[in-house]
């Protein structure tokens, strides 16, 4: 689904995991944050292992999406 999604938005996986705060990226990273943890029920952990980023990362971005 991460590779899918990528691909549907023209950013690589690579660019993805990299941390990079371009805004394309930082969206997606943001919305695949949120599939991955409410959609399958992945822990912040995995989610954030699966991104590239840490697990503040991914906790920080979906408390910032619920405000």
């Amino acid at each position: 689904m991460i590779e899918e999604m990528c691909r549907e938005n023209q950013i690589s996986i690579e660019a993805l995991r990299s941390g990079s705060r371009i805004s394309g990226v930082s969206r997606l990273r943001s919305e695949l944050a949120e599939t991955l943890v409410a959609g399958f029920g992945l822990s912040l952990a995995e989610a954030a292992r699966q991104l590239g980023v840490t697990t503040s990362a991914i906790a920080n971005g979906l408390r910032r999406k619920k405000a």
